[in-house]
């Protein structure tokens, strides 16, 4: 399956979620990653072809099954930070 757009969010996002209908787990990616990889909810924290983009109407999957298989449903909640309900960012321990 080519990589693909996901528009018609309305805002741009900084937090994405992905939940395939199938067994995979589900993958996110903020604002905060600096490229593009995604992460999941499991062991794998630097997934290629996944979740490629935050875009300014949406975003961007790849064509890696978890992510973008053809005739399976997904599932996604974008997140738009706002300073007094969600905070993106990263640190180092």
């Amino acid at each position: 399956m080519s990589s693909r757009s996901i528009t018609g969010i309305g805002f741009q996002p900084e937090l994405v979620m992905l939940i395939p209908f199938s067994a995979n787990r589900a993958t996110w990616k903020s604002s905060s990653f600096n490229s593009n990889k995604a992460s999941s909810f499991g062991a794998d924290f630097s997934l290629s072809n996944t979740i490629l983009s935050l875009d300014a109407d949406g975003f961007s999957v790849g064509n890696d099954p978890k992510a973008n298989k053809s005739a399976s449903p997904y599932y996604y909640a974008a997140f738009k930070a706002n300073p007094a309900t969600l905070k993106v960012g990263t640190y180092v321990g």
